[in-house]
């Protein structure tokens, strides 16, 4: 096995095991973990009522299982970072052209937006509940719920419409190449996942500190399986496509059209000769 074969095949695995993190690891956390402390009741008065500060008074007295699952949260995007280039290396040869594709640094800017915008968020939330527990109450809630809405801008708006620009263009790459090594259906289903991601986008444009919008976990798991699925193609292919294959494709192209262009000017020279 090649070394370039070795490293695709493990960011399928991480991309495998970024998609079950989002679909299975993070639920489970917060049922196993968060719910029986009262996190799931804190949470839903922000979610239904817009009332933030019953999950403030939350953070303040449990910062350790708050920092576990925003860590629990930026796993799963630290894992695809890597993938655009990866997925893009069997979608389409990179060495094919001079220079790498866009979609590639649409898509890592993408999962990086998710991750930094996590990030964030972990560093304001505890710090909104250190001044809601000195007793700012109110000017720690204002604050808190901008920071909530910036960062839903970054992760779910920037990070979402990157995300979703990534799945677009490699969902119609891999369904043009009819390329046995990632199923045609895959590539359509990235298409439904980007749809998911941008109405998503949108809905959270429209409000930005809302905690959850009708179609935010449907996108949510959509991308988790489109990870997987992809993950595990990745995982098991056997073999590369040649990184001149496409190159050579469009040489041959070019030089077909090129001979073809110089034929109507070498009669014309001929006539011109014999007349």
């Amino acid at each position: 096995m090649s070394i370039e074969l070795a490293r695709v095949r493990l960011r399928g695995i991480y991309a495998v095991i970024a998609g079950v993190l989002i679909v299975l690891g993070i639920p489970l956390f917060e049922s196993a973990f968060l719910a029986p402390v009262g996190y799931v009741t804190a949470a839903d008065a922000a979610a239904h009522h817009g009332d933030f500060a019953p999950l403030l008074a939350w953070i303040a007295t449990y910062p350790g299982p708050d920092l576990a699952f925003h860590i629990m949260e930026i796993v799963p995007f630290l894992l695809a970072l890597a993938l655009p280039l990866n997925l893009w290396r069997v979608v389409r040869p990179v060495g094919a052209g001079k220079r790498r594709p866009l979609a590639v640094y649409v898509g890592a800017a993408g999962f990086a937006c998710y991750a930094l915008a996590t990030a964030v968020g972990t560093a304001t939330s505890l710090r909104a509940a250190s001044a809601y527990a000195a007793g700012s109450h109110a000017s720690a809630v204002s604050g808190f719920v901008f920071a909530f809405g910036a960062q839903n801008l970054l992760s779910h708006v920037a990070g979402g419409l990157l995300v979703a620009v990534f799945l677009a263009q490699t969902g119609i790459a891999s369904i043009r190449s009819r390329s046995e090594r990632i199923p045609t259906l895959l590539g359509i289903f990235g298409l439904l996942t980007a749809l998911l991601l941008a109405i998503t986008a949108l809905l959270f444009l429209a409000g930005p500190a809302q905690v959850e919008v009708g179609t935010g976990t449907l996108s949510f798991a959509a991308l988790a399986f489109w990870l997987a699925g992809v993950g595990i193609t990745l995982a098991r292919l056997k073999t590369l496509p040649p990184a001149e294959e496409t190159g050579a494709r469009a040489g041959g192209e070019s030089a077909s059209r090129d001979s073809s262009d110089a034929g109507p000017s070498r009669r014309a020279a001929g006539r011109s000769a014999r007349g």
